[in-house]
């Protein structure tokens, strides 16, 4: 009986009901939309970061990431490496070497980060050369560095100029030299832009007095879903008492 004379009172002003319907209605639709948009770009950005930059999982030595210093950078050598990219749903792999550093020219100087990066690994997770706008990529054993457009006008440094890093390397050794600009990058964040400086993993290690030592090792997922295998089999290819695997979104958690 309620019923009937709620459906009877509902259409006794057809207009004003169908004003209400409507409006609530497309007021559902496009919020419905725009939260899908903004979870779909928001998911987009996070899963480009992961591939390109973080990675899906991080290796670290132990006790790394609650002590970012260079006296916790690991050592895995290439038979590691190469049986940790072997493992199935894995795309790439980058070691790396991520160092603060005082960049200096003749009157300037700025705060920067030291990227020791493998080119042609790297080049495969972010497609860093794509991001130079003047200049050239780097090679293997490069004594050059890339640097980012804001940092380069800060400096006003050109391809071809050299600049001095003076830093702290392994074991309180003192760290300097003197890198001679091979390219200039255009990179997307501001951040990055004004402070990276990236150079070959052999000259940033020659750079901090540690041969072989790297920060960690990057490992971006063909499939994100399948993280927990993935994570379970490098575990067993590795020595889980030296070192810890981290996700990349997430690094402070530990598997």
């Amino acid at each position: 009986m309620n019923f009937k004379l709620s459906w009877r009172n509902i259409w006794r002003n057809k207009r004003r009901s169908l004003i209400t319907i409507g409006s609530i209605f497309f007021s559902v639709f496009f919020c419905v939309i725009m939260l899908s948009f903004s979870n779909g770009v928001w998911n987009h950005v996070i899963d480009e970061t992961l591939r390109t930059q973080a990675g899906h999982i991080q290796i670290h030595q132990k006790g790394y990431w609650d002590d970012q210093v260079i006296d916790n950078f690991m050592e895995m050598d290439s038979s590691t490496i190469s049986a940790i990219e072997s493992i199935e749903n894995i795309a790439y792999t980058s070691p790396r070497i991520e160092t603060f550093t005082m960049a200096s020219t003749e009157k300037l100087t700025k705060p920067c980060i030291l990227m020791g990066v493998d080119p042609a690994r790297e080049n495969r997770m972010s497609s860093l050369a794509r991001h130079i706008i003047d200049g050239t990529y780097l090679n293997k054993n490069d004594d050059g560095a890339l640097i980012g457009k804001a940092l380069s006008d800060y400096l006003k440094l050109g391809v071809g100029d050299t600049m001095a890093l003076i830093g702290q390397g392994y074991h309180g050794a003192s760290a300097a030299t003197l890198l001679v600009i091979r390219g200039i990058l255009q990179l997307p964040s501001p951040e990055m832009n004004s402070r990276f400086i990236y150079t070959s993993l052999s000259k940033a290690q020659d750079f901090i007095s540690f041969p072989n030592g790297e920060s960690g090792l990057l490992i971006t997922l063909k499939n994100e879903r399948k993280m927990n295998d993935v994570i379970k089999k490098i575990k067993s290819k590795i020595d889980a008492s030296q070192y810890e695997v981290l996700h990349g979104l997430l690094p402070w958690k530990s598997y």
